[in-house]
């Protein structure tokens, strides 16, 4: 397990908790697949949290991207 401050875990916690509980699991995957398919709303700043890859779309590519990173860093 990578080892990490409190400010980095703050840092975590706002840019890769898409679905704000607090927390960066695969939950937050869950979310994305969900708004994509219509299943689930938005929320106010799902765009800008979920497009991973700055591509200015958010798609499986943003998916993927934030399992990676989930199992990069043991979430």
């Amino acid at each position: 397990r990578k080892e990490s401050s409190a400010a980095s875990d703050v840092y975590k916690r706002q840019d890769y908790d898409i679905n704000s509980d607090g927390k960066v699991d695969v939950n937050d995957a869950t979310y994305i697949q969900q708004v994509l398919a219509g299943s689930a709303e938005k929320s106010d700043n799902f765009d800008s949290k979920a497009d991973f890859n700055k591509d200015g779309k958010v798609d499986v590519a943003d998916i993927t991207a934030h399992q990676i990173y989930l199992a990069e860093n043991n979430n």
